[in-house]
């Protein structure tokens, strides 16, 4: 009778190694691959983020920026403060044509703004909002401020005659920049407006946004 033998054998010493480095290089591939598209989402979701943020900022400031103008007198009712807030970003002061008793009419018989001031909240259109006591004399809301402090929030302000702040409010976060133009006729007002925030280890993400805004008031 013939024997049978078999010609299986185990995998030598060699073999294992590079098995063994085959798979390491493929986990490293894998893993490299995974950390590419975490980074990748991360930065796409940051920047969507600091976009979202922005456009909020703009959408506060440019309605209530784009009332204000010129006074009767020609006199402009903005004011820049260059370098003069938090990282020497700009200031933004402006007043806006306001109702300050009910039934009030906010232009004179000239047909110029009648009363120059500031609502009290955003958005406000009642004389309600607009002055305190209902009394025309006294304009206890006369500017609109727009900041930023030391937190990266961007500020809206309700200052009255004197610059005392009445109100205050949180508009948008993350904006560490703010730089304000006028052009040479005061007409339009270029606003800026700079986000930040950090994305994953040691990566920061920028996001800016630049409009134009055409004072209405304007002479």
């Amino acid at each position: 009778m013939m024997k049978k033998y078999s010609n299986k054998q185990g995998i030598t010493l060699v073999e294992a190694m590079v098995v063994m480095a085959m798979l390491s290089f493929l986990l490293a591939a894998t893993y490299g691959t995974f950390l590419s598209g975490q980074s990748i989402w991360t930065k796409t979701n940051t920047t969507i983020e600091l976009d979202e943020h922005l456009n909020k900022a703009a959408s506060r400031i440019t309605p209530e920026l784009r009332q204000s103008g010129h006074d009767a007198k020609g006199k402009l009712q903005v004011w820049i403060g260059s370098k003069s807030g938090a990282g020497e970003s700009d200031v933004l002061r402006f007043s806006i044509p306001v109702i300050c008793e009910n039934k009030g009419n906010p232009v004179d018989a000239n047909g110029d703004t009648a009363h120059w001031g500031a609502p009290l909240t955003w958005g406000c259109t009642k004389a309600s909002c607009m002055d305190e006591n209902n009394n025309c004399d006294t304009i206890e809301y006369k500017y609109i401020q727009y900041l930023l402090n030391e937190k990266h929030y961007l500020l809206r302000r309700v200052l009255d005659f004197s610059e005392n702040t009445v109100r205050e409010d949180i508009i948008a976060e993350g904006i560490i920049g703010m730089h304000i133009e006028q052009n040479f006729d005061q007409r339009i007002v270029k606003l800026q407006l700079t986000a930040q925030k950090e994305a994953g280890k040691k990566q920061k993400i920028k996001q800016e946004l630049e409009i134009n805004i055409r004072l209405r008031n304007a002479r």
